[in-house]
């Protein structure tokens, strides 16, 4: 398919230029018979015109009135209509850009929280804001903790066993959430 505004382009090349109207003359004959001319509104030079006489048509302002009519203002519309074209264009590769920006900081913070995905693979975002939420919270509690541990909490009464796993396990979480986070910044350039 041919690019529509390049055709457009190529059928401007070489065209009066505008903004044309259109003027009605009625001619006194024995039959119907009215030319509607084409003008440069600037001028007045004859663009174009369009004569009802050979196909008899008696409607003053009919159907070929229309047809100089729209023969006038394609002459401002065409040019108006490609700016409109090639700003949409553009309009959509900058939205394009955006959001493939969009896509790849999504993509990186989600291997951020899980993990780089399985060759050939990626991992789906559609479940990156309760991820988000999820590693909020364990942040909140690790906090928690930590400000119990700084006070002095954990010397009134000993870890269990199974809450010294625990808060290992929270540690090295936290650890490697602030090291894959520092990836992701890194390749951000902060």
């Amino acid at each position: 398919m041919s690019d529509l505004v390049a055709r457009a382009k190529a059928a401007l090349e070489g065209v009066t230029e505008g903004p044309w109207e259109t003027l009605y003359h009625q001619h006194d004959t024995s039959y119907p018979s009215d030319t509607y001319n084409v003008i440069t509104a600037l001028t007045g030079d004859l663009v174009a015109e369009v004569d009802d006489e050979s196909r008899g048509f008696e409607e003053p302002h009919g159907v070929f009135g229309r047809d100089a009519e729209f023969i006038a203002a394609a002459r401002t519309l065409v040019p108006e209509l490609i700016a409109e074209v090639e700003q949409l264009r553009s309009d959509n590769d900058e939205y394009d850009r955006l959001l493939t920006r969009q896509s790849e900081l999504l993509t990186g913070v989600v291997n951020a929280i899980r993990g780089n995905p399985p060759e050939l693979t990626t991992w789906s975002h559609h479940d990156a804001p309760e991820l988000a939420r999820d590693l909020a919270a364990e942040v909140s509690r690790l906090r928690a903790q930590e400000t119990r541990i700084r006070a002095g909490a954990w010397c009134d009464e000993p870890l269990s066993v199974e809450e010294a796993r625990e808060l290992a396990a929270s540690i090295l979480a936290a650890a490697d959430l602030a090291a894959a986070a520092a990836v992701v910044l890194s390749k951000e350039g902060r």
